[in-house]
């Protein structure tokens, strides 16, 4: 009868949208509606997708706190935590480099616009990230300290720290661990500079 067909009709149409959830979980194609744990899994599902920016949910719960990053090969998921004041200038307050950047007048922090709980889960998914602090200076950078998320002081010549020296700057290409990401902070070397901020970037790599 009617009402039987209605019950059936229900039952096929809420079937095909637990089909249609399912697939987006086991090949997201990267879009606001459709994002994958980390650009790991997404190039994991998807490998012509080209590089670009996608959206991921590291917590796979409602799409709702889902985050842009762009997605680069062979799988690293790249946080917008760029911050920059590039041009070379005084900083107040240096005390021969007893505070740290966000410390001194003028300075500001270094946050990461991503929830706590979504950077905490792709850290864990994550074996290794990166992340670049340009330092605009002419002074000696060797005194320069980069602070990690954890509160860890590396010093530019630290192992995890590999450098290009330019006419005017410094690029200091840093690679760990990645509770250590995003840079929380840096020491200046001097009380003239500018400084740029990278992406962070998380990374596997694609079997």
């Amino acid at each position: 009868d009617q009402l039987f067909q209605e019950g059936v009709f229900t039952i096929f149409n809420e079937i095909d949208e637990i089909r249609r959830n399912l697939n987006q979980l086991m090949r997201p194609n990267g879009s606001q509606s459709s994002p994958a744990r980390s650009c790991y899994d997404l190039f994991l599902c998807n490998r012509a997708l080209s590089e670009g920016y996608y959206w991921i949910d590291p917590n796979l719960g409602s799409i709702d706190d889902a985050v842009q990053v762009y997605c680069s090969k062979p799988g690293c998921s790249c946080l917008d935590c760029s911050h920059k004041a590039s041009k070379m200038r005084q900083w107040a307050g240096f005390e021969g480099g007893a505070k740290s950047f966000t410390q001194l007048e003028g300075g500001f922090g270094l946050q990461c616009p991503v929830h706590s709980d979504q950077l905490g889960l792709l850290q864990l998914l994550s074996t290794h990230a990166s992340q670049r602090l340009t330092y605009v200076s002419k002074a000696n950078t060797e005194s320069v300290v980069v602070l990690t998320n954890t509160g860890l002081k590396l010093p530019t010549t630290d192992s995890h720290i590999q450098s290009t020296k330019m006419a005017d700057r410094t690029e200091f290409q840093v690679t760990g661990e990645p509770e250590w990401f995003p840079i929380a902070d840096f020491v200046p070397g001097s009380d003239k500079f500018g400084f740029e901020l990278s992406q962070a970037c998380f990374c596997n790599e694609l079997p």
